[in-house]
């Protein structure tokens, strides 16, 4: 008996979140309204190189973005935990530049790279250097809501 009891009880407990997500809802697709989207990659950047990896941020990719027009990263150096630091790009057309081969916001701040680094063979030194100093990242997408209107 005692077992039946708790399976039941365990069946109701899981049907709660069905119900609650029924209740709410909405026929067929819909916009998130005043919805901001954005990339967060979290770094772990090679021991002792951490240096060398937030000063290629500021001096080439951040500079880039400058000077492309491009959402500036939003760079969050970070103490504690297993990652280093945290990078966060506003997505300016939302979602949608994951639909592009090449979006034409990174088409834009490649070419400013390029013209930071003084020339593509540069560029593709700085980016492939950076690169080097990752022991591992992981990406993420998420938004958030704007409701200053």
């Amino acid at each position: 008996m005692r077992k039946f009891v708790t399976i039941t009880a365990a069946s109701i407990l899981a049907a709660i979140p069905t119900a609650a997500l029924a209740e709410h809802h909405e026929e067929g697709p819909t916009i998130r309204e005043n919805a901001e989207y954005m990339e967060v990659v979290l770094v772990d950047i090679k021991a002792g190189k951490r240096n060398r990896a937030e000063e290629i941020i500021e001096n080439y990719f951040q500079k880039a973005s400058k000077a492309a027009g491009t959402p500036m990263p939003y760079l969050v150096h970070l103490q504690t935990g297993e990652w280093d630091f945290i990078v966060a790009f506003d997505l300016k057309d939302g979602p949608i530049e994951y639909t592009y081969t090449g979006s034409p916001n990174r088409k834009k701040w490649w070419a400013a790279m390029v013209e930071i680094a003084g020339g593509e063979k540069q560029a593709q030194a700085v980016w492939d250097e950076y690169q080097s100093l990752i022991v591992r990242s992981t990406s993420m997408l998420g938004h958030h809501h704007n409701d200053e209107e």
